[in-house]
C-alpha cells in the first residue's frame, strides 16, 4: 500500500471537522481534552481553537475547576450560529424542529399545509423559519425512495409518482440540505436514542432494523455498522414489497384486514427473513397497526421462532417515539453534511 502525502488545506479541513464533531459530542471542552478526544496535536488544537474563536464559530465559557496549576479554558460551539432545521412532509402538516449544532432545541412544533399545495407551504415555510433563526442546512423527510432531489412513491406494481419537492428547497433555502427516507432517518435516531439508554450498544457497532406496520403498507429502516443502509437504488427497507408465502406481498396482507393471528406470523415472517439476510442484532417495531394495541413481544417471540432458530433471534423491542427518533435522524445527517462543507 502506498501513503499519499496529505495536503495541508485536506487536512485542515480533516482536523477542523474533528474539532466540530468533538464539541458536539462533548458539550463544552478544553485544549487537553479535545486534543485527546480527536488525536490532534495540542498545538493544532491550540491554533484551529484560535483561528474559530476568532471567526466567532467558538466561544470561550467557563475556566476549568482547578487542579493545583493554572485553570484551563474551556471552549464550546458559538450557539448563536449555524442552526439546523429539520421537518419532514406528512399529508397536512409539517413536523419541524430547529436546533443549534449540538442539538439544544430553539423551536419545533408543526406548521399546516394544504396538500394540494406542497410545494407552496414548503416554500412559505422555510422562507418564514430562515428569517426567524441562523439555519445553515435543512434536513426533509418524505415518505418514499429517495433519488437526488426528488422522490418518488408508489401506485401500483409498476407506477411511480415523482416529486420533485428537493428542487423547490433548494431554490428557496440556498443552504446545503438532505433529502431522506423517513424510516431511514427514524431508525438513525432510534439508535442515537437508544445508545444512550443502552452503553452496551454503541453507535459504531449498531446492527438493527427498524420496522413501521402501517394499515396500508410496511417499510423499514436498517443500519448496518452505525450507518444507514440505503441500497444501489436506493430500494433498500421497502418491505411492501416482499413475496409473501401464498403468493401475495406485505402490502397485500396488511391491507387485506388478516386476522390478528396472520398479522402476528406475517410479521414473524418478514423478521425471520431479515434475521436470515442481514442477521440485525435488534428489531424495532412499531406504525400505526400498534396505536390501539400495544407490541406484543413476547406473542411475537412465540411466532417469529416458528420460522427461525433461536441462535438467530434478535432483541425485540417496540417503539411509539416515531416522531422524535425522526427528527433526532434528520438532525444527526444534516450536521453530518454541514461539517465537511464549513469555510476554512
Amino acid at each position: 500500500m502506498h501513503s499519499i502525502p496529505a495536503k495541508p488545506e485536506l487536512m485542515k479541513r480533516m482536523n477542523t471537522a474533528l474539532l466540530y464533531r468533538a464539541l458536539i459530542s462533548m458539550q463544552t471542552a478544553t485544549r487537553a481534552e479535545l486534543a485527546e478526544e480527536t488525536r490532534i496535536s495540542i498545538t493544532t488544537v491550540r491554533a484551529l481553537l484560535e483561528e474559530l474563536t476568532a471567526k466567532e464559530e467558538i466561544i470561550e465559557t467557563q475556566l476549568d475547576q482547578s487542579s493545583g496549576g493554572r485553570r484551563a479554558q474551556r471552549y464550546a460551539l458559538n450557539p448563536q450560529k449555524h442552526a439546523i432545521l429539520s421537518f419532514y412532509l406528512e399529508e397536512s402538516a409539517l413536523p419541524y424542529r430547529v436546533c443549534s449544532l449540538t442539538g439544544a432545541c430553539l423551536e419545533e412544533g408543526f406548521f399546516m399545509i394544504d396538500k394540494s399545495r406542497t410545494e407552496a407551504a414548503v416554500a412559505s415555510f422555510l422562507s418564514q423559519i430562515t428569517v426567524k433563526h441562523p439555519v445553515s442546512a435543512v434536513g426533509v423527510g418524505v415518505p418514499g425512495i429517495v433519488e437526488s432531489s426528488r422522490y418518488l412513491t408508489n401506485l401500483d406494481s409498476n407506477s411511480w409518482k415523482i416529486s420533485d419537492v428537493g428542487k423547490q428547497i433548494q431554490a428557496v433555502c440556498q443552504r446545503p440540505f438532505i433529502l431522506e427516507n423517513d424510516l431511514n432517518a427514524a431508525a438513525l435516531g432510534f439508535c442515537l436514542r437508544y445508545g444512550k439508554q443502552e452503553p452496551a450498544y454503541s453507535m459504531e457497532q449498531m446492527n438493527m432494523v427498524y420496522i413501521h406496520f402501517n394499515k396500508a403498507c410496511a417499510g423499514a429502516g436498517i443500519i448496518a455498522d452505525g450507518r444507514v443502509v440505503h441500497g444501489a437504488r436506493q430500494f433498500a427497507g421497502e418491505l411492501g414489497f416482499l413475496p409473501m408465502p401464498g403468493g401475495s406481498t406485505l402490502n397485500s396482507v396488511l391491507t387485506n384486514a388478516p386476522t390478528e393471528d396472520d398479522f402476528w406470523d406475517a410479521v414473524a415472517y418478514v423478521i425471520g427473513t431479515l434475521c436470515c439476510v442481514i442477521n440485525p442484532a435488534l428489531v424495532v417495531v412499531g406504525g400505526d397497526w400498534f396505536l390501539e394495541k400495544p407490541v406484543d413481544l413476547s406473542a411475537l417471540s412465540l411466532h417469529l421462532k416458528k420460522h427461525i432458530s433461536d441462535l438467530m433471534l434478535p432483541e425485540l423491542v417496540s417503539s411509539c417515539h416515531f416522531r422524535e427518533d425522526y427528527l433526532s435522524g434528520l438532525h444527526h445527517l444534516t450536521v453530518e453534511t454541514l461539517i465537511p462543507q464549513f469555510p476554512l
